[in-house]
């Protein structure tokens, strides 16, 4: 890592094909945005950059800790142009769903996330019908922890077969996190089928039991509150309009006044 002591040491400058991912630091542990980026790694005086000692290509730096992993951002970069060059190779020789699977994983592998964005246009449009592809696809995005990308991936599935349990369970977890409850109720009722758990994980049913214990704990802590609220106007309304009989105070109060 860079080292500065009274402003002189090294430091990077510049960032350059950023790609951020959510995941947790292998070394604090945090889970947070881990950021890839290439820069150049330079000699400071006074944080001036004075001498550049080579590019580096940043890996999965921890926005808490900020460690990192670093390689050189020439032999990466070869490295990932041979590999998605590799890859495409094998697609073209063996064009089918599940080499186009290996080809779009190993182009995540390597970062280069704009190649696989475009082969994903590329293999969806070939495979327009295939449900599971399109699963599989998905879940290789959200291991990255790019879900923005997966969601309309298993949204599409959902919509080919709609009995598939994965697509059900991701778009049941997204409607849960939206609090969309009943929704993701629906989406979860083939796990409460008697021997459910044998065959799929019932995370995501305890999480929407949770989510439903928490909605109702709120809604009994909101609905104290309004009563104290509506006690408190009744008395001070009571005050101002100066009720000499107490009625009204003694029906807040229980006492006579």
């Amino acid at each position: 890592m860079p080292t500065t002591i009274n402003g002189v040491g090294t430091h990077y400058y510049g960032k350059r094909n950023v790609v951020v991912r959510s995941g947790v630091c292998q070394s604090c542990g945090r889970a947070g945005n881990l950021k890839s980026y290439d820069t150049t790694y330079w000699f400071v005086v006074l944080f001036v950059p004075v001498l550049p000692l080579g590019r580096k290509r940043i890996f999965d730096q921890c926005p808490s800790c900020r460690r990192h992993y670093q390689a050189s951002a020439e032999k990466f970069s070869q490295a990932q142009k041979e590999s998605v060059a590799e890859a495409r190779e094998q697609f073209r020789a063996a064009p089918t769903a599940e080499a186009a699977l290996d080809v779009h994983g190993q182009m995540l592998s390597v970062q280069a996330i704009e190649q696989a964005r475009a082969f994903r246009v590329e293999i969806l449009s070939q495979f327009a019908e295939d449900a599971q592809l399109r699963i599989k696809l998905a879940q290789q995005l959200e291991r990255l922890g790019v879900e923005k990308a997966a969601t309309p991936l298993f949204e599409r599935a959902f919509e080919l077969n709609p009995k598939l349990p994965e697509a059900r369970e991701a778009l049941a977890v997204r409607r849960i996190k939206q609090g969309s409850l009943v929704e993701a109720n629906a989406l979860l009722d083939f796990l409460e089928v008697p021997g459910a758990g044998r065959t799929h994980s019932l995370a995501s049913l305890r999480q929407l039991a949770e989510q439903y214990n928490a909605s109702a704990s709120m809604r009994t802590r909101c609905g104290c509150a309004q009563s104290c609220c509506a006690k408190s106007r009744s008395w001070h309304k009571a005050a101002r309009c100066g009720d000499s009989s107490g009625n009204q105070r003694r029906q807040l109060t229980g006492r006579r006044v």
